[in-house]
């Protein structure tokens, strides 16, 4: 919680559920964060995959 709690004073557009889905994700050592939110293109050290640019 207290990743998603630095996320949160880091990007202020980030919501507190979408701040606990990117801390769990980097806190387990995962590689990508798969979502169709373009929004948390605006966290550092986040490699995101936007499902929108896998699907027609």
């Amino acid at each position: 919680m207290a990743r998603a709690a630095r996320l949160r004073a880091e990007v202020l557009s980030l919501r507190t559920p979408d701040a606990i889905h990117v801390a769990t994700a980097t806190v387990a050592g995962g590689d990508a964060f798969v979502t169709n939110d373009k929004g948390l293109c605006q966290v550092a050290g986040l490699s995101l995959r936007l499902i929108s640019d896998y699907v027609d």
